[in-house]
């Protein structure tokens, strides 16, 4: 009986720890290493409200097909499954972004088209026939009643392809839900800007209709604020021209070195950051330059942070993105110089190290060919192949050239085993001149000697085999 009380006591003491544990769950966390983190793809994780489900533009006879519409997700379905989310052990959600998306698969919430609203296609609404209205002020409020965080993800380096509301404004968004799945519905076309006929333009006049406006394509000055970048494909993901690049057709690279472009992404996202968000997952970091984001983003976002901590009940506000790639050091001269003396030598050597055989009848040259003979098999045919065939009663082969077809050159087996073994001579004296080449390179301290090197000097000559049909040899 004496241990049963002492159980039950233990017990006692246990559940009062985890009630006091519990009323300081978001509180008590001031340092963001401390939360476990639970990400979630809005659209794909939960359908609380089946009224505001609808088809993306693409593929749509496979989201019917599978009963699975690519908006089916929403806040109410984040709301109902936080209990879900918590008894997992998280203690913050990571959810995709919000704001008014446009594109044929814009369900991951990647394709701005308008930073200033949320996605209607998130909310539930009773004009649609949900059972309430459900915003995304009620998802961060259910967050912070559950004593959780909520991240919001946020893209500053790009929009979508169809232009942005407060920048270059080419659509109008319906609001009904029961226009969403499409195209020619849910977006009406600002005809000031794009041709009357848009909607009877197949996909990629389309998309050359509304692209000058955002990349001055054409030779027009349509972005006349530079509010996008205009580089197009010329960069590279591992130096600073990333930038500047678009890295998708779909991902209008903005130009967030404008300070009217920095100034009105801070408005918009500081909408959320008023709202209670606890803080920001910034997507595509890499493509921001780091003296853009700490002088133009961060202590703009930190400001604003401190000006609503109310709102995160006085908690931090945090800010993350993926890792930005080791910045590569541009390549010096010489090392440029010794890769394209490389990539010389390796030419030359592949324009040298040819076989020939020139067939004459009647003193005349009937064919002039190029052969192929594999390097591997070299070795075998001589020692190997060609005198099993001799012992087996053969007195002619076969030699195939390159080209397309191949065309095949019977020769006799006696003339192939006292001329093709040149061939090893013929290799060795390529393969020497394009190894002492390839050490020079390398040997080289200054471009100079790099590009003093001859890469034709004391090449062998074709090696050409003569075959004489007249006399079989």
């Amino acid at each position: 009986m004496k241990k049963l009380c002492t159980l039950a006591a233990a017990a006692t003491v246990a559940a009062a720890s985890l009630a006091a544990s519990a009323a300081t769950f978001s509180g008590g966390r001031t340092d963001f290493r401390d939360e476990t983190i639970y990400f979630a793809m809005t659209t794909r994780f939960y359908d609380g409200d089946p009224k505001n489900n609808v088809c993306g533009w693409d593929h749509q006879q496979t989201q019917i097909t599978n009963g699975d519409p690519d908006w089916r997700g929403d806040f109410k379905g984040l709301i109902d499954k936080l209990d879900y989310i918590k008894a997992l052990g998280f203690t913050a959600i990571w959810i995709t972004p919000v704001v008014q998306n446009c594109s044929g698969t814009d369900f991951h919430g990647y394709h701005a088209m308008d930073f200033q609203n949320v996605d209607l296609r998130y909310e539930s609404r009773r004009e649609w026939g949900s059972a309430k209205d459900v915003k995304f002020q009620d998802l961060i409020d259910a967050v912070h009643a559950k004593g959780m965080k909520l991240i919001l993800d946020i893209v500053l380096n790009h929009t979508g392809n169809f232009g942005e509301k407060g920048l270059q404004e080419l659509f109008y968004r319906s609001q009904d839900i029961r226009n969403q799945a499409s195209a020619a519905a849910s977006i009406i076309p600002n005809y000031d800007k794009l041709p009357a006929n848009y909607n009877d333009l197949d996909g990629d006049a389309q998309y050359a209709a509304r692209f000058p406006y955002l990349k001055n394509t054409g030779g027009k000055n349509l972005d006349n604020h530079n509010y996008w970048h205009h580089l197009a494909n010329a960069w590279n993901w591992d130096y600073p021209s990333r930038w500047w690049g678009q890295i998708a057709g779909d991902c209008v690279d903005l130009n967030t070195e404008n300070p009217a472009v920095t100034k009105y992404l801070i408005e918009c996202y500081g909408k959320f950051i008023e709202m209670g968000v606890d803080g920001f997952r910034i997507d595509t970091t890499g493509h921001i330059s780091r003296l853009t984001f700490n002088t133009a983003f961060i202590p703009q976002f930190n400001a604003l942070a401190e000006k609503h901590k109310a709102k995160r009940g006085g908690g931090p506000f945090f800010m993350f993105g993926p890792p930005e790639p080791e910045p590569v050091p541009e390549p010096d001269a010489l090392v440029i110089a010794r890769q394209a003396k490389l990539a010389e030598i390796e030419a030359q050597d592949a324009f040298s190290n040819k076989f020939f055989v020139s067939v004459t009848q009647g003193g005349v040259e009937v064919a002039n060919q190029e052969l192929w003979i594999d390097k591997d098999l070299r070795n075998s045919l001589y020692s190997i192949t060609l005198p099993a065939l001799q012992s087996d009663g053969e007195t002619k082969t076969k030699l195939w050239t390159t080209g397309t077809p191949p065309q095949s050159i019977d020769v006799p087996i006696s003339w192939a085993m006292k001329y093709l073994p040149y061939l090893e001579i013929y290799a060795k004296r390529t393969y020497d001149r394009r190894a002492s080449n390839e050490a020079a390179a390398y040997a080289a301290t200054t471009v100079e000697e790099i590009q003093a090197i001859d890469v034709k000097a004391d090449f062998p000559h074709f090696l050409t085999f003569e075959l004489n049909l007249d006399l079989g040899v």
